[in-house]
């Protein structure tokens, strides 16, 4: 059962809407003012800022406090270790509830630290029990149980507090399980993409109205999420020299190797045209965000040398398209196509377009090296005589 009511849930995501619709000039001031005022409730929000506060300072009171506590009790036994971390996670996720239900915060920084909080802590519980259970094998199955643990953990506090990055916690623990178990590098990376894939199927498959735009974003950040999960998984190039790991014991299986770099074509395409199909903003973001790692990577996927200037290539590449895409929305009937426009309509837009800036400019590709210095002919001379006493 959700601590918050759908109906406080729509006049939060409605206040939101009305604020950004006022920023960008949709709305007068007097008018955004009034409409905001109707749908005032009694959950108490607060600043981004002072919400990122308060998270810290909760986060550095709860790990004092289980630090202490460990230091008073002096436990060495790993199962006692193991029940207290538990004990304190579960304690943690019910101060969250408390919270909720005692001040009325919605995303106040407090319950969200203690939610998660809890959820870390529970998923670290099996760590120190399967160390002493197990000889060789005990560090790979405890981070097994710690994924498992932790997946159970973020969906129940999903399902209680409705944060969606537990969901998407869930779903990089769930991805975790396979990474601990077996010695089959591929068979291991393609389970965790699997895993990735099936979230993304669970999340499409949730039924929401069409007049509800909350529920449907957070259906669309949710798939959108699975899917860059996924990409991460399956693009060996995108980390440099992560490739090496998957052939461990012998070469690269081609047909995975191949198989991945189909798939980070397939992907990048396949979240375009479901967010230009249904009009999903965050599925747009991620496809576009795929499609750039893609081009990133491919030389290295091919096996093509870099040189200096393909990031300047990347840059007017990006530019050329952007234009060309500009162009083409502007031409249509009323300057739009399908609903979509070239022109800023929202401010929060521009938050967008920053990231997408820094991203682009932090995933260029590492340049070539640069060609070994010639030796110089002459060496400085130490002590005077004009090189007299330097090399020759």
């Amino acid at each position: 059962m959700r601590r918050y009511s759908e109906a406080d849930e729509q006049r939060i995501h409605l206040q939101t809407q009305v604020r950004a619709w006022t920023r960008s000039g949709l709305l007068g001031l007097e008018q955004g003012q009034a409409l905001e005022a109707s749908l005032q409730g009694d959950l108490k929000r607060t600043g981004l800022m002072l919400r990122l506060g308060l998270a810290v300072f909760t986060g550095i009171v709860l790990v004092a406090a289980v630090g202490l506590s460990f230091m008073l009790t002096d436990l060495r036994n790993e199962k006692a270790v193991a029940v207290m971390l538990a004990l304190f996670g579960v304690l943690s996720i019910l101060a969250a509830d408390w919270v909720v239900t005692a001040f009325k915060v919605y995303r106040h920084g407090v319950e969200e630290m203690l939610a998660m909080a809890g959820v870390g802590l529970l998923a670290f519980s099996p760590l120190p029990m399967t160390s002493g259970l197990f000889s060789s094998s005990g560090e790979s199955i405890g981070f097994a149980l710690a994924g498992a643990t932790g997946c159970a953990a973020a969906l129940w506090v999903y399902r209680r507090f409705g944060f969606l990055y537990a969901a998407i916690a869930a779903m990089a623990c769930a991805a975790n399980v396979p990474l601990q178990l077996g010695h089959d590098a591929v068979l291991q990376r393609v389970l965790a993409a699997v895993i990735w894939l099936a979230a993304f199927a669970v999340a499409r498959a949730q039924r929401v109205e069409p007049h509800d735009d909350r529920l449907g974003a957070e259906r669309a950040l949710l798939q959108a999420a699975a899917l860059l999960g996924a990409y991460l998984y399956l693009n060996l190039h995108l980390i440099p020299g992560l490739a090496f790991v998957f052939a461990r014991g012998g070469a690269m299986v081609p047909s995975f190797y191949w198989g991945t770099y189909a798939c980070i074509w397939l992907l990048p395409a396949a979240a375009l045209w479901l967010g230009v199909r249904d009009r999903e903003r965050w599925l747009i973001d991620a496809g576009l965000t795929m499609a750039l790692a893609t081009v990133v990577t491919n030389k290295s996927y091919l096996g093509w040398p870099r040189h200096p200037w393909d990031p300047m290539l990347l840059g007017v590449l990006l530019a050329v398209v952007a234009l060309g895409v500009r162009r083409w929305l502007a031409s249509g009937p009323g300057g739009e196509r399908a609903g979509f426009a070239p022109v800023q309509i929202l401010e929060s837009d521009l938050l967008a377009i920053r990231v997408a800036g820094l991203a682009s400019a932090a995933m260029h590709p590492t340049a070539a090296a640069q060609s070994q210095a010639q030796p110089e002919s002459f060496g400085g001379g130490r002590s005077g005589g004009g090189g007299a006493s330097g090399s020759f």
